[in-house]
């Protein structure tokens, strides 16, 4: 059985740092070692966000173990609405704040990653599933409250014979993000919190409120590797309140330095 540690990671690896889709510069048999490794010598928890994570975590760790955190994809696409051309998931994610606020481009689920976030969450049965990010941040701004229903009603309603903690995505904690808290199910929020965040009343205000209403989960701790992992982690989770961290496996030396630092937090809490 499962210690409380490992059930209940305090720093998952890997938000967006195995995926190819984002860049990875880590091959299939480095993605595989640093799994094996981590699994062994530490109880961090792992993020995967595709098939070939997924599986490899899968592989790594008991079935529904408690340390495997899934991220679910791009679930939307965007149409130019005078050319109908689609927009690719590349370039909205370069542009998220952009076509967020424009009311040049049609929206709609993307029925090809919802079903295959489906068959992955239900093959790999991970423990907690995050849902969210630019997607969900430009529908919000677009007020397209019905396409977020429809998706994550579908996504949800799909695998409900899943053992599964669902968590929001938010890079852009904000009142409208918070109210889809009351009118769906989430265990807890994923959100930026990081030493290098502007001192913004409103941003501190949300993340008071997230805590209040489900587990903060902090997200870009690093800040893209220029906040020491040490301090980063002591802001988010001694600090900031935050009941986890999850945080990128770009480096090499980063995930050395998050297993020694979870092998501090493992010590204090035994």
């Amino acid at each position: 059985m499962e210690n409380s540690l490992e059930s209940n990671p305090k720093i998952y690896l890997g938000d967006r740092g195995f995926l190819k889709r984002y860049g990875s510069l880590h091959t299939l048999d480095e993605t595989r070692h640093w799994f094996r490794k981590v699994a062994q010598d530490s109880c961090l928890g792992l993020a995967s966000g595709d098939w070939r994570t997924a599986m490899e975590i899968n592989r790594t760790l008991d079935r529904n173990s408690g340390r495997h955190l899934y991220h679910s994809r791009f679930l939307t696409n965007a149409h130019e609405k005078l050319s109908g051309r689609l927009l690719g998931v590349s370039e909205l994610q370069r542009n998220a704040r952009l076509y967020g606020c424009s009311r040049e481009f049609r929206f709609s689920p993307d029925w090809r990653q919802i079903n295959e976030d489906i068959e992955i969450i239900k093959r790999f049965r991970p423990r907690r599933v995050s849902i969210g990010g630019d997607w969900l941040d430009m529908l919000l701004e677009q007020g397209q409250n019905a396409l977020i229903e429809e998706i994550l009603q579908c996504l949800q309603s799909s695998v409900d014979d899943v053992e599964i903690e669902w968590l929001m995505l938010t890079f852009k904690p904000s009142r409208q993000a918070l109210s889809l808290l009351d009118r769906f199910r989430f265990d807890g929020v994923l959100a930026p919190v990081n030493l290098l965040q502007p001192d913004c009343n409103e941003n501190r205000v949300c993340l008071d409120e997230i805590r209040r209403h489900s587990a903060l989960y902090a997200l870009h701790c690093l800040a893209g590797g220029v906040i020491p992992v040490m301090p980063a982690i002591d802001y988010a989770l001694n600090h900031m309140g935050a009941s986890a961290c999850v945080v990128g496996a770009g480096k090499s030396k980063h995930i050395m330095e998050l297993m020694r630092c979870e092998a501090l937090y493992r010590r204090a809490c035994p």
